[in-house]
């Protein structure tokens, strides 16, 4: 007989022909039991049992019989645990082979239930925890099995995102917030360009609209993305009235567009404290304010000045611009009713004399526009001034000789 070590052995029988008597041997002829039924040795290798017949203290010549006991073959090395999501491309089972035999594979630890043979299994692809067992069988044997566990897990739910909103330019954005496990951020579709992880997200978007994508991880797999778009609106780009001089008691029209409504403050003096035209006769010099307000809600602001000009009145304008196409603001005047003489001297931020005059002439005929006016270049020369922030001193004294003297700021853009 031949066995596989580990299989249950079967008893040598000696049968008599005489009714005498049985004896077992080894192969050295020591005795090794009596009787009809023998249990061999159940060890690795290749034993020879003999039986002899004693019957009225004769001994019959011996019969024998060869018991081999063959060596399992090492279990084969199956490839390591795998973790998959669902979708994801499965990788074949290997199992190699130590002694050169066949693989078998099972489903069952207790190798009852074959699922396939040879090296490579393609394990089952629906979601859960499967344990595949692989033997090796050689020379007639089959070795105890290696095992690899593969678990499928399923691909969690997009997280809930915060919903889609919109800003204005300069106004505060809020951090996006998820809800979910394990939330990463993403700038792409293809979820490459990661821009952090954690349930917020503080955000600084460009104008337009960006879109963000957030996933989830659960158990090693990543959820498909949601979407959250942020909209950043421009502030409106409006165009206002100049400034503008009247006499005491007349009206000037103040016109605004780039929106799609408007409101002005103060309300003195107006005809209406809304609308892209109203009409404005202050009794005195007056900057009125108008905000714009746009289709989407964002809002921009302006001012625009009323010059009153009556007796004894003088004014300076704190912006102006070389390069503006309108006289009253390309060329830096003074303006005022009654003023007999003057003296304008205006200073950079090192306290230098960039210009300086006392010219009471009436500009071009205007009214109420006084000397040449200042183009922004350096005093005695052609060279500009750079765009800035000046300090000016005006004094002078009217007709009536009431004196007057101001201080303050100009910005010069270009």
């Amino acid at each position: 007989s031949t066995y596989c070590d580990g299989d249950v052995l079967t008893d040598l029988i000696g049968t008599p022909d005489s009714g005498g008597i049985i004896t077992w041997y080894d192969v050295f002829g020591t005795i090794i039991d009596t009787g009809l039924t023998l249990s061999p040795f159940n060890s690795v290798g290749t034993t020879v049992y003999y039986a002899t017949e004693t019957l009225a203290g004769c001994e019959s010549p011996a019969d024998s019989v060869v018991v081999t006991i063959i060596p399992l073959p090492a279990a084969p090395s199956v490839n390591a645990d795998a973790d998959y999501c669902l979708g994801d491309l499965i990788a074949d089972l290997i199992a190699t082979p130590g002694s050169g035999g066949s693989i078998t594979w099972y489903a069952d630890a207790a190798l009852t239930t074959v699922i396939g043979t040879g090296i490579s299994l393609a394990p089952d692809t629906n979601l859960g925890t499967v344990v595949y067992y692989a033997t090796e069988t050689a020379g007639g044997c089959e070795s105890l099995a290696d095992s690899a566990i593969v678990t499928i897990a399923a691909i969690p739910a997009v997280p809930t995102v915060s919903a889609t909103s919109s800003y204005c330019e300069g106004t505060s954005v809020a951090d996006l917030s998820a809800t979910g496990a394990n939330i990463e951020w993403f700038s792409d579709t293809g979820l490459a360009n990661s821009l952090g992880s954690g349930s917020t997200l503080a955000i600084a978007p460009a104008l337009g609209s960006t879109v963000y994508y957030v996933t989830q991880t659960l158990s090693g797999c990543q959820s498909l993305a949601s979407s959250v778009t942020i909209t950043v609106n421009a502030t409106p780009a409006i165009t206002l009235s100049n400034d503008t001089s009247i006499e005491l008691g007349q009206s000037a029209v103040l016109n605004v567009s780039g929106a799609e409504s408007y409101t002005w403050s103060p309300s003195t003096g107006l005809s209406m404290p809304s609308g892209s035209s109203v009409s404005a006769t202050p009794g005195t010099t007056t900057t009125y304010t108008v905000t714009a307000t746009d289709s989407n809600g964002c809002t921009a602001s302006a001012s625009v000045s009323v010059i009153v000009s009556s007796n004894n009145v003088v004014f300076l304008p704190n912006t102006f611009s070389p390069v503006s196409g309108i006289s009253d603001n390309s060329r830096l005047h003074v303006f005022g009713h009654g003023i007999g003489t003057m003296e304008l001297v205006i200073y950079d931020r090192w306290g230098e004399v960039v210009y300086e005059t006392d010219d009471v002439k009436k500009y071009n005929g205007h009214c109420c526009a006084y000397g040449l006016g200042w183009d922004g270049n350096y005093l005695n020369g052609n060279q500009p001034v750079n765009m800035a922030v000046f300090v000016y001193k005006l004094n002078g004294v009217f007709l009536n000789g009431v004196e007057f003297s101001q201080k303050g700021n100009i910005t010069l853009i270009k």
